[in-house]
């Protein structure tokens, strides 16, 4: 027995499984159907979502978040082998767009992947145990601050100039601090001091996946690479988010940090 199918208008015979025998129609319909695939634009399921929490649906392809919510959720399905999603956010008011995975699932090394950008976007696929990120958006160099110890972050990523505190708390010697820079394996940032009576800093940069700190400029030699001498002492762990500080300076301080490839969140003050 034979099957029509029908391709782009076009009757096809072609045969059953297990029949043999078949030549020219089988070729027709195979050369018809790779000229469809090539000639037709490859399209995929969009959905606009613009309430928060809502769930990503098991049908979904691109799912694009466009509503007011400064922090919004998308709540993913249960994995299933080789679905991919693609997740945007699109809104022009909403910071964060928090990913989350389903039960016990993770979503790379978390359960939540939080993207940061607007237009920033986030590509996985479900590897039958959890969701392996293909994809995703880096921040652009921006600058976020951090004044001491009044945990004052500034979310809105000042773009240029940086709006100074009034009256920013001191940090006190051999105090300390800790802030995670979230958004990019290269991280950039700076450190400003005043002690009342000098002000200077210095510009440093690391990698994720580095212990290493490297100071670009420091013209009063104040980064220090060692918890000794007089200055900032400054340093990291392998595979960490989180840059530590010291206050070595000997006397009460001013000291602002500057994230410039990066977020800071999850601050320590200084004590």
């Amino acid at each position: 027995m034979s099957v029509v199918v029908n391709l782009a208008g076009v009757n096809y015979t072609i045969p059953e499984t297990g029949e043999t025998g078949w030549g020219e129609e089988v070729t027709n319909y195979l050369v018809a159907l790779s000229n469809a695939l090539l000639g037709n634009d490859i399209k995929f399921k969009t959905r606009i979502v613009t309430v928060t929490p809502s769930a990503v649906l098991g049908d979904d392809v691109v799912v694009i978040w466009n509503g007011a919510a400064s922090s919004a959720t998308l709540n993913l399905p249960t994995g299933v082998l080789n679905k991919v999603y693609i997740i945007s956010n699109n809104s022009a008011t909403t910071e964060t767009l928090n990913v989350v995975a389903a039960g016990t699932e993770q979503i790379g090394t978390s359960t939540t992947y939080t993207i940061r950008d607007r237009n920033g976007f986030l590509m996985i696929v479900f590897n039958g145990t959890s969701w392996t990120i293909m994809s995703e958006s880096r921040s652009n160099i921006r600058s976020s601050v951090y004044f001491n110890n009044s945990l004052f972050v500034n979310n809105s990523f000042i773009e240029s100039a940086t709006t100074r505190a009034v009256n920013p708390s001191n940090a006190n010697h051999l105090e300390s601090c800790s802030a995670d820079f979230v958004g990019s394996d290269f991280m950039q940032f700076s450190v400003s001091i005043n002690d009342g009576s000098n002000r200077s800093g210095f510009l440093c940069t690391a990698e994720y996946d580095s212990n290493l700190i490297t100071c670009l400029s420091d013209s009063y030699n104040l980064f220090l690479t060692a918890d000794a001498g007089t200055g900032v002492f400054v340093w990291k762990t392998l595979m960490s988010n989180t840059i530590n500080f010291k206050s070595r300076l000997g006397v009460p301080a001013s000291i602002e940090i500057k994230a410039l490839t990066n977020r800071l969140t999850n601050i320590t003050a200084w004590s």
